[in-house]
């Protein structure tokens, strides 16, 4: 932005999920915790990562999409966290999932697992204050609707 003097807006997504996101190769823990339920059996079992208490937030495409419009309107060119502030456990987002999917899913936790940090969520403050914009698509709703374009993905593979 400086060597060419242009202005530029500089995001920091945090754990952005919906359909068409990556499941075949790079998912991320929504992609990839539905893609456990869905090959599970039923009744099956899912293994989750550390202990179920790391706290994460997810912010669905679409709140992403009108986020951005809204830096590129309010001109914002700073360093901004883009995000759900709604904190939400790994045990919870998987009960969400196995509650989606229908079946019976035990879960099992793997401790000594790769976990990453305990808690992890965006502060929305300065983007509230300089464009108005927070996420409001509910998460149970993106969730189905993700958990459904992943397993109709599975089913065309």
């Amino acid at each position: 932005a400086k060597a060419y003097d242009m202005k530029i807006a500089l995001p920091i997504f945090h754990a952005m999920y919906g359909p068409h996101c990556d499941i075949f190769q790079n998912s991320k823990v929504v992609a990839a915790t539905c893609l456990k339920i869905i090959k599970a059996g039923d009744p099956g079992e899912i293994e989750i990562w550390g202990d179920g208490t790391q706290i994460r937030s997810f912010c669905y495409i679409d709140d992403l999409m009108v986020g951005l419009d809204k830096l590129i309107e309010n001109n914002v060119h700073i360093p901004i966290n883009m995000g759900s502030d709604e904190p939400i456990t790994m045990t919870q987002l998987a009960d969400m999932l196995i509650d989606i999917s229908g079946k019976k899913i035990e879960k099992k936790y793997l401790p000594a697992g790769p976990a990453g940090c305990m808690r992890r969520n965006a502060d929305n403050t300065k983007i509230q204050k300089l464009t108005g914009w927070k996420p409001n698509y509910p998460l149970q709703q993106g969730l189905k609707n993700t958990y459904e374009f992943i397993k109709e993905q599975l089913t065309k593979k």
